[in-house]
């Protein structure tokens, strides 16, 4: 019995630890709709369509209004949020006015409208779209529609297949003097998302850092501490830090790693 439970345990944190580890958007919706007509007396509402970089599409439509007379100089405000682990490529929204004429309540649309973006790879990490043209058709006044779209988070974590000797501390991240070390972020993302940084001495002045030192999808770095300090800066054990640097609005950086420089052994 103790064994199932802690098995059970065990699958439970390693599911958990990949779901953490695998990339992820939070996606922001705000909408501002407004109509030049006070007689259309049936429902209105927005159908929002997300493109995936998968092929799949997440549909939803917003009901704004169900039935009734409405204020032409009243906006319908909305907001939605919501959390998706595929890239989004591409945005269409749909704004629909109906009516009944007759006034049996056999509504018809009477003004429809669309527009649609396409959300580049190098859009991200912070894709921002703004949809606006004529969002409901003819009665439209003003209506739009922004959409952004973010990492939830980045994790960042330091790997060194070499061991140091007895002199290996836990819990200190090595940067040997010619020996490369890597450091390796939460894959998925597109390229344009990981803009690697370091500083040296202190954290508060940061540098981009060459993409000679990257992987192809630019989600690792390889390192070794000559490529960024000089003999003097290793042998006195200057620190070395990094991360990766966002600036969206809500996520901005990923956790920092800390390097200590390594000098190596002298060869006789």
């Amino acid at each position: 019995m103790k064994k199932m439970i802690l098995l059970s345990i065990s699958i439970s944190f390693f599911c958990l630890f990949n779901l953490q580890a695998q990339q992820q958007y939070r996606v922001k919706v705000y909408g501002y709709i407004k109509s030049k007509d006070t007689n259309l007396e049936c429902h209105t509402h927005v159908k929002m369509t997300y493109y995936y970089s998968s092929g799949n599409t997440k549909y939803e439509e917003i009901l704004l209004r169900d039935y009734g007379n409405h204020d032409a100089g009243r906006p319908w405000i909305f907001s939605n949020e919501f959390v998706t682990n595929e890239r989004i490529t591409g945005i269409k929204c749909v704004g629909v006015h109906a009516d009944n004429p007759s006034g049996n309540k056999s509504c018809y649309t009477v003004s429809e409208g669309s527009d649609n973006k396409t959300i580049y790879a190098s859009d991200y990490p912070c894709a921002n779209v703004r949809l606006d043209n004529k969002i409901i058709g003819k009665y439209d006044n003003g209506s739009y529609v922004t959409v952004s779209i973010e990492p939830v988070n980045i994790e960042i974590s330091y790997h060194n297949e070499v061991q140091y000797g007895n002199d290996d501390a836990p819990g200190i991240n090595f940067l040997h003097e010619n020996i490369p070390i890597t450091i390796k972020a939460t894959k998925g993302f597109t390229s344009s998302t990981y803009q690697w940084e370091y500083s040296i001495g202190n954290t508060s002045g940061w540098n981009s850092l060459s993409s000679e030192y990257m992987n192809n999808d630019r989600s690792e770095i390889t390192l070794k501490a000559t490529d960024l300090l000089s003999y003097e800066q290793i042998m006195y054990k200057t620190p070395v830090y990094i991360r990766i640097n966002c600036n969206c609005e809500h996520f901005k950086t990923s956790n920092r790693i800390d390097l200590q420089p390594k000098i190596a052994a002298p060869v006789f």
